[in-house]
Protein backbone atom coordinates (compact mmCIF):
# COMPACT_ATOMS: atom_id res chain seq x y z
CA UNK A 1 0.00 0.00 0.00
CA UNK A 2 1.38 3.56 -0.65
CA UNK A 3 2.83 5.57 2.09
CA UNK A 4 2.05 9.68 1.88
CA UNK A 5 2.73 12.70 3.14
CA UNK A 6 -0.38 14.36 5.03
CA UNK A 7 -0.05 18.66 4.79
CA UNK A 8 -1.07 19.51 8.81
CA UNK A 9 -1.64 22.82 7.64
CA UNK A 10 -3.40 22.08 4.77
CA UNK A 11 -5.62 19.54 5.85
CA UNK A 12 -6.53 21.48 8.99
CA UNK A 13 -7.13 24.74 7.62
CA UNK A 14 -8.80 23.30 4.17
CA UNK A 15 -12.04 25.07 3.21
CA UNK A 16 -13.01 21.94 1.14
CA UNK A 17 -12.82 19.70 3.94
CA UNK A 18 -15.32 22.17 6.11
CA UNK A 19 -18.03 22.17 3.95
CA UNK A 20 -18.19 18.24 4.22
CA UNK A 21 -21.45 17.12 5.05
CA UNK A 22 -22.34 15.26 8.16
CA UNK A 23 -19.14 16.66 10.19
CA UNK A 24 -18.09 12.72 10.87
CA UNK A 25 -17.27 11.95 7.34
CA UNK A 26 -14.34 15.11 7.64
CA UNK A 27 -12.03 12.85 8.94
CA UNK A 28 -12.86 10.19 6.58
CA UNK A 29 -10.44 11.86 4.18
CA UNK A 30 -7.15 11.51 5.73
CA UNK A 31 -8.16 7.94 6.19
CA UNK A 32 -8.64 7.58 2.42
CA UNK A 33 -5.50 9.49 0.87
CA UNK A 34 -3.17 6.63 1.14
CA UNK A 35 -4.98 5.42 -1.28
CA UNK A 36 -3.19 7.39 -3.97
CA UNK A 37 -0.73 5.90 -6.05
CA UNK A 38 2.61 7.65 -6.87
CA UNK A 39 0.99 10.28 -9.47
CA UNK A 40 -1.94 10.73 -7.35
CA UNK A 41 -4.85 8.78 -8.80
CA UNK A 42 -6.11 5.22 -7.96
CA UNK A 43 -9.42 2.58 -7.96
CA UNK A 44 -12.22 4.17 -6.71
CA UNK A 45 -14.57 1.32 -6.61
CA UNK A 46 -16.66 1.65 -3.14
CA UNK A 47 -16.45 -1.82 -2.25
CA UNK A 48 -12.82 -2.04 -2.51
CA UNK A 49 -12.06 0.88 -0.81
CA UNK A 50 -13.88 -0.27 2.38
CA UNK A 51 -12.45 -3.61 2.31
CA UNK A 52 -8.98 -2.27 2.52
CA UNK A 53 -9.59 0.45 4.48
CA UNK A 54 -12.22 0.14 6.60
CA UNK A 55 -13.31 -3.80 7.16
CA UNK A 56 -10.49 -4.56 9.41
CA UNK A 57 -10.53 -2.28 12.12
CA UNK A 58 -13.89 0.47 11.58
CA UNK A 59 -17.07 -1.85 12.06
CA UNK A 60 -18.67 1.54 12.23
CA UNK A 61 -18.40 2.36 8.45
CA UNK A 62 -20.65 0.14 6.18
CA UNK A 63 -19.77 -0.32 2.57
CA UNK A 64 -23.22 2.42 1.97
CA UNK A 65 -21.08 5.09 4.15
CA UNK A 66 -18.23 4.67 2.00
CA UNK A 67 -20.32 5.11 -1.54
CA UNK A 68 -21.68 8.44 0.56
CA UNK A 69 -18.32 9.68 2.00
CA UNK A 70 -16.72 9.18 -1.45
CA UNK A 71 -19.95 11.25 -3.52
CA UNK A 72 -19.27 13.71 -0.47
CA UNK A 73 -15.61 13.81 -1.24
CA UNK A 74 -16.37 14.55 -5.15
CA UNK A 75 -19.56 17.21 -4.47
CA UNK A 76 -17.22 19.46 -2.56
CA UNK A 77 -14.46 18.84 -5.08
CA UNK A 78 -11.92 17.07 -3.02
CA UNK A 79 -12.20 13.90 -5.28
CA UNK A 80 -12.23 14.01 -9.11
CA UNK A 81 -13.38 10.45 -10.48
CA UNK A 82 -13.66 9.26 -14.22
CA UNK A 83 -13.93 5.89 -16.05
CA UNK A 84 -11.34 4.23 -18.13
CA UNK A 85 -12.98 0.99 -19.97
CA UNK A 86 -15.22 0.46 -17.36
CA UNK A 87 -13.46 0.69 -14.04
CA UNK A 88 -13.86 3.81 -12.26
CA UNK A 89 -10.73 6.06 -11.07
CA UNK A 90 -10.01 8.89 -8.32
CA UNK A 91 -7.35 11.85 -7.84
CA UNK A 92 -7.51 13.89 -4.44
CA UNK A 93 -7.21 16.90 -6.17
CA UNK A 94 -4.30 18.97 -5.10
CA UNK A 95 -2.11 16.19 -4.13
CA UNK A 96 0.46 17.05 -6.87
CA UNK A 97 1.63 19.83 -4.64
CA UNK A 98 5.07 19.74 -4.09
CA UNK A 99 6.43 17.21 -1.45
CA UNK A 100 2.86 15.18 -1.00
CA UNK A 101 3.98 12.42 -3.84
CA UNK A 102 7.09 11.23 -5.03
CA UNK A 103 9.24 12.59 -7.63
CA UNK A 104 9.05 12.34 -11.27
CA UNK A 105 12.40 10.97 -11.40
CA UNK A 106 11.26 7.87 -8.74
CA UNK A 107 8.06 7.61 -10.83
CA UNK A 108 10.01 7.39 -14.12
CA UNK A 109 12.88 4.47 -13.41
CA UNK A 110 9.42 2.78 -11.90
CA UNK A 111 10.16 2.46 -7.77
CA UNK A 112 6.57 3.37 -7.34
CA UNK A 113 3.94 2.43 -9.06
CA UNK A 114 1.39 4.53 -10.85
CA UNK A 115 -2.40 4.88 -11.46
CA UNK A 116 -4.63 5.60 -14.53
CA UNK A 117 -3.27 9.42 -16.17
CA UNK A 118 -5.36 12.06 -14.90
CA UNK A 119 -7.56 13.86 -17.62
CA UNK A 120 -6.32 17.07 -17.39
CA UNK A 121 -8.60 18.93 -19.98
CA UNK A 122 -11.27 17.21 -17.78
CA UNK A 123 -10.17 18.17 -14.46
CA UNK A 124 -9.83 21.10 -14.83
CA UNK A 125 -13.98 21.63 -16.14
CA UNK A 126 -14.94 19.78 -13.19
CA UNK A 127 -12.61 22.42 -10.59
CA UNK A 128 -14.42 25.42 -13.27
CA UNK A 129 -11.84 26.15 -15.17
CA UNK A 130 -10.75 26.64 -18.94
CA UNK A 131 -9.62 23.50 -20.64
CA UNK A 132 -5.74 23.77 -21.09
CA UNK A 133 -6.29 23.05 -25.32
CA UNK A 134 -8.75 25.94 -25.31
CA UNK A 135 -6.54 28.98 -24.42
CA UNK A 136 -5.18 30.65 -26.72
CA UNK A 137 -2.63 33.67 -26.71
CA UNK A 138 -3.90 37.04 -27.18
CA UNK A 139 -2.92 39.09 -29.74
CA UNK A 140 -2.84 42.77 -28.81
CA UNK A 141 -3.32 44.48 -32.38
CA UNK A 142 -2.80 48.91 -32.44
CA UNK A 143 -5.80 51.12 -31.84
CA UNK A 144 -5.75 53.25 -34.77
CA UNK A 145 -5.32 53.87 -38.27
CA UNK A 146 -3.07 53.02 -40.48
CA UNK A 147 -2.94 54.86 -44.31
CA UNK A 148 -1.10 54.18 -47.03
CA UNK A 149 -0.24 56.96 -49.56
CA UNK A 150 1.30 56.57 -53.35
CA UNK A 151 2.37 59.56 -55.01
CA UNK A 152 4.21 60.11 -58.91
CA UNK A 153 5.17 63.56 -60.10
CA UNK A 154 6.57 63.97 -64.01
CA UNK A 155 8.92 67.24 -65.22
CA UNK A 156 9.40 68.33 -68.75
CA UNK A 157 11.60 71.44 -69.56
CA UNK A 158 13.29 73.28 -72.80
CA UNK A 159 15.75 76.08 -73.20
CA UNK A 160 16.76 79.30 -75.54
CA UNK A 161 19.94 81.37 -75.36
CA UNK A 162 20.82 81.04 -71.61
CA UNK A 163 19.29 77.98 -71.20
CA UNK A 164 16.56 78.76 -68.92
CA UNK A 165 14.15 75.88 -68.21
CA UNK A 166 10.96 75.54 -66.23
CA UNK A 167 9.51 71.79 -65.51
CA UNK A 168 6.23 71.19 -63.50
CA UNK A 169 5.46 67.78 -61.62
CA UNK A 170 2.54 66.50 -59.86
CA UNK A 171 1.72 63.22 -57.45
CA UNK A 172 -1.18 61.80 -55.28
CA UNK A 173 -1.72 59.89 -52.49
CA UNK A 174 -4.39 57.87 -50.90
CA UNK A 175 -5.06 55.80 -47.51
CA UNK A 176 -7.10 53.55 -45.91
CA UNK A 177 -7.30 52.47 -42.13
CA UNK A 178 -8.93 50.27 -39.64
CA UNK A 179 -10.29 52.27 -36.71
CA UNK A 180 -12.20 49.35 -34.60
CA UNK A 181 -9.75 46.47 -33.85
CA UNK A 182 -10.50 42.88 -33.07
CA UNK A 183 -10.56 42.97 -29.50
CA UNK A 184 -12.99 45.86 -29.55
CA UNK A 185 -15.51 43.48 -31.47
CA UNK A 186 -15.13 41.21 -29.15
CA UNK A 187 -15.16 43.05 -26.25
CA UNK A 188 -19.01 44.59 -27.59
CA UNK A 189 -19.58 40.71 -28.02
CA UNK A 190 -19.36 40.16 -24.93
CA UNK A 191 -21.53 42.81 -23.26
CA UNK A 192 -24.21 41.97 -25.78
CA UNK A 193 -24.81 38.81 -26.27
CA UNK A 194 -27.33 37.21 -28.90
CA UNK A 195 -30.36 36.67 -28.30
CA UNK A 196 -30.27 32.78 -28.92
CA UNK A 197 -27.43 32.63 -26.29
CA UNK A 198 -30.08 34.33 -23.89
CA UNK A 199 -32.60 31.79 -25.05
CA UNK A 200 -30.29 28.95 -24.59
CA UNK A 201 -29.91 29.52 -20.83
CA UNK A 202 -33.18 30.05 -20.29
CA UNK A 203 -33.72 26.60 -21.88
CA UNK A 204 -31.08 25.25 -19.50
CA UNK A 205 -32.53 26.95 -16.63
CA UNK A 206 -36.02 24.94 -17.27
CA UNK A 207 -34.05 21.58 -17.53
CA UNK A 208 -31.91 22.22 -14.36
CA UNK A 209 -35.59 22.88 -12.30
CA UNK A 210 -37.10 19.90 -13.53
CA UNK A 211 -34.43 17.75 -12.71
CA UNK A 212 -34.60 19.27 -9.41
CA UNK A 213 -38.38 18.87 -9.10
CA UNK A 214 -37.39 14.74 -10.33
CA UNK A 215 -34.62 14.70 -7.36
CA UNK A 216 -36.89 15.97 -4.75
CA UNK A 217 -39.85 13.34 -5.48
CA UNK A 218 -37.20 10.69 -5.67
CA UNK A 219 -36.07 12.08 -1.96
CA UNK A 220 -39.49 12.68 -0.38
CA UNK A 221 -40.43 8.58 -1.90
CA UNK A 222 -37.58 7.37 -0.01
CA UNK A 223 -38.03 9.33 3.24
CA UNK A 224 -41.54 7.88 3.33
CA UNK A 225 -39.99 4.11 2.70
CA UNK A 226 -37.63 4.88 5.61
CA UNK A 227 -40.24 5.70 7.83
CA UNK A 228 -42.64 2.76 6.96
CA UNK A 229 -39.45 0.38 7.77
CA UNK A 230 -37.97 1.83 11.12
CA UNK A 231 -41.13 3.62 12.17
CA UNK A 232 -39.35 6.86 12.79
CA UNK A 233 -37.63 10.01 10.86
CA UNK A 234 -34.03 9.08 9.30
CA UNK A 235 -30.77 10.90 11.17
CA UNK A 236 -28.06 12.57 9.26
CA UNK A 237 -26.46 9.38 8.83
CA UNK A 238 -29.19 7.25 7.42
CA UNK A 239 -30.56 10.69 5.43
CA UNK A 240 -26.88 10.76 4.13
CA UNK A 241 -27.07 7.21 3.05
CA UNK A 242 -30.99 7.96 1.30
CA UNK A 243 -28.48 10.85 -0.84
CA UNK A 244 -26.28 8.79 -1.82
CA UNK A 245 -28.35 5.84 -2.75
CA UNK A 246 -30.23 8.39 -5.64
CA UNK A 247 -27.25 10.55 -6.50
CA UNK A 248 -28.43 13.42 -4.55
CA UNK A 249 -25.35 15.53 -2.73
CA UNK A 250 -26.46 15.81 1.02
CA UNK A 251 -26.52 19.32 0.96
CA UNK A 252 -28.83 19.83 -1.72
CA UNK A 253 -30.87 17.09 -0.56
CA UNK A 254 -31.62 18.96 3.45
CA UNK A 255 -32.23 22.13 1.05
CA UNK A 256 -35.22 20.13 -1.04
CA UNK A 257 -36.36 18.21 1.55
CA UNK A 258 -36.43 21.73 3.44
CA UNK A 259 -38.07 22.66 0.05
CA UNK A 260 -40.94 20.20 -0.08
CA UNK A 261 -41.85 20.68 4.27
CA UNK A 262 -42.36 24.53 3.57
CA UNK A 263 -44.67 23.74 -0.09
CA UNK A 264 -46.84 21.27 2.23
CA UNK A 265 -46.93 24.14 4.91
CA UNK A 266 -48.37 26.77 2.35
CA UNK A 267 -49.93 24.42 0.33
Amino acid sequence: MPKRILDGDSLWKSGKISQVQPPRFRAEYANMLPLAMANGSFECDPRAIWATVYSYNRPDVTPEDTVAILDEFERVKLLYRWKVSGHTWGYWVGIEKPGRLPSQARQKERHERTGEPVPQDELRVFLGLEPIGSQQETIREPIGSLGLGLGSGLGSGSGNGNGLGLGSGSGEGSGEGNTVTKALRERNENQNPPESQNRNLSLKRKAELQEQKQKQELLTSAIEVYREQHGREPDDRAFGIICSKNHIPFDLGKTLLLESVVRVNHG
